[in-house]
This record gives structure tokens, sequence and C-alpha cells, in this order.
């Protein structure tokens, strides 16, 4: 179970906060297979006010989140490195999307990873969404550091994502 809490400042003085709340399940079915169940955003909405900006003009807006309803399954080998999951979702806004990753621990302490996110099978016209990376962790004098890169590809923005991490488990 996760609550979460939301902000969002939309222009001045418009804003909005809400919470939401994520339950989920996770059920090994053996050494190596994992199941999950999870249903996320549950009665996460925005509540946006105008009228501090337009006066009599303004208007009240409730903008409900989707909810998500998700289903998993993970495979892994610790023997020879490797983890393997796939995702399928499905929410309330007409969403079926798959994803799925791998990671492979190549040498000791990193760890490469590869996958597609956002593969819509209820709509052609938004692509899949590549994505590379690795983890690396270095222990020293009992704090655990660890570097994590991304890469995602974006069809849509002139860019495309680095996304760069740095932990410190002490």
């Amino acid at each position: 179970m996760a609550v979460k809490f939301y902000y969002y400042k939309l222009y001045k003085e418009i804003s909005a906060t809400t919470v939401g709340l994520d339950l989920g399940i996770l059920y090994r079915l053996n050494e190596h297979f994992n199941l999950s169940l999870m249903i996320s955003d549950i009665s996460s909405k925005y509540k946006w006010d105008s009228t501090p900006l337009y006066g009599q003009e303004g208007s009240n807006q409730e903008d409900n989140f989707p909810i998500l309803k998700k289903i998993g399954l993970s495979y892994s080998d610790m023997n020879i490195g490797l983890i393997a999951a796939v995702e399928y979702e499905n929410s309330n806004g007409q969403t079926n999307i798959i994803r799925g990753g791998i990671e492979y621990n190549i040498i000791d302490k990193l760890f490469i990873r590869a996958g597609v996110d956002q593969f819509n099978l209820s709509n052609s016209d938004f692509l899949p969404k590549p994505a590379f990376g690795f983890s690396y962790f270095k222990n020293f004098i009992n704090i655990l550091f660890s570097v994590d890169y991304a890469f995602m590809i974006e069809q849509y923005s002139a860019q495309d994502r680095h996304i760069v991490g740095v932990s410190v488990n002490f």
C-alpha cells in the first residue's frame, strides 16, 4: 500500500493538491517466478479553482486521474545474474499498455538493462519507447554507493531523455 501526495501549480494563484492510494500484492509462484497485481491512483484527482485569477468569470474543475490496473510477471535467476519482467496495464482511460525489460549482471557489481515502455495495444499512433541503462555499485567503509544511468528514446520530443541517479545506502 502506498499513499501519494500530488501538488501541481498550473499558474500564479492556481494550484491543486490531492492524495491518492495504490494497492498491490506480490505472490511468489516458485524460486524463479513472481506474480504481481496492482491498482494505482485510487481517488487521485486535481480540483482547480480559477476564481482567484478570473473573479466571477472563474470556475471550478475536477480532473480525475485514470485508475491503473496492472498485472506483472517476473523471472529471476541469481545464479546467472538475470532478471526479466513483463507488465500489462489497463486503465479506465481506455489504454492497454505492455512494458517489459531485462537486467543482466555483466560483471561483479555492474548491471546492464534494456526494456520497452508504452507498447500501446489500444492506439498504434503511440510508438513504444525503448530504453537502455546500467547500474554500478561500490561498497566503501560499509556504505553502499551506486550510480544509475538510463537512456530513453523520445519520439515526440526534440531530445531524448538521460536519467542519472546517485544513491548512498548506509
